[in-house]
């Protein structure tokens, strides 16, 4: 990727970049609605922009930050309740409700991240998102496609994972595609 003298990436190259990575693997339509997701960076929330497209709250960085607000030492009920509660505000985009709730509360720290990220926590209710959680996903890939447990493997054989679960998510019947490949059938 190309990089500025101040070591920050260029969003244009970076965002062309993505568009051809997922040219490899999909078959984009004309009029396409992405969804970008992240913790809120200043370059994520500059790609959804270039892209002229929606910024979405990752859940699992405000799941964290809410386990840091209201689960820290000893896990009532109430603080369980009070967490789900807050979990669900935030997946129907209730910033208000949430930030009534950090306010009586007096969770300070909860409330400044919660404006900050308004726009990715409102864009949770839009119909077409489905939710945005990479971290997690990519740890649940990892777990479930290698077992639970640490387990090393090359740069090449996990990419050629990665290819397998992308064809299963693009219905890509990869032992068909093989057996027409080398004209076994």
């Amino acid at each position: 990727m190309k990089e500025q003298k101040t070591g920050e990436i260029n969003t244009q190259d970076y965002v062309q970049r993505i568009l051809i990575e997922l040219e490899k693997y999909y078959i984009l339509p004309e009029k396409i609605k992405f969804i970008v997701g992240g913790d809120g960076d200043t370059w994520i929330m500059e790609t959804a922009s270039f892209l002229e497209t929606t910024y979405v709250l990752d859940r699992f960085h405000f799941a964290k930050e809410l386990k840091n607000s209201f689960l820290k030492g000893r896990k009532t009920q109430p603080k369980i309740e009070l967490y789900n509660k807050c979990y669900n505000l935030f997946i129907q985009g209730k910033c208000d409700q949430l930030l009534e709730i950090a306010k009586i509360f007096k969770k300070t720290d909860l409330a400044r991240y919660i404006r900050n990220h308004r726009q990715g926590i409102q864009n949770q209710k839009l119909e077409y998102n489905i939710g945005v959680s990479a971290e997690s996903d990519i740890s649940w890939f990892i777990k479930s496609t290698l077992g639970y447990g640490a387990k090393a493997y090359a740069y090449k054989t996990y990419k050629n994972l990665l290819y397998l679960k992308l064809a299963k998510m693009n219905k890509i019947n990869v032992l068909s595609s093989i057996k027409k490949f080398y004209n076994f059938g």
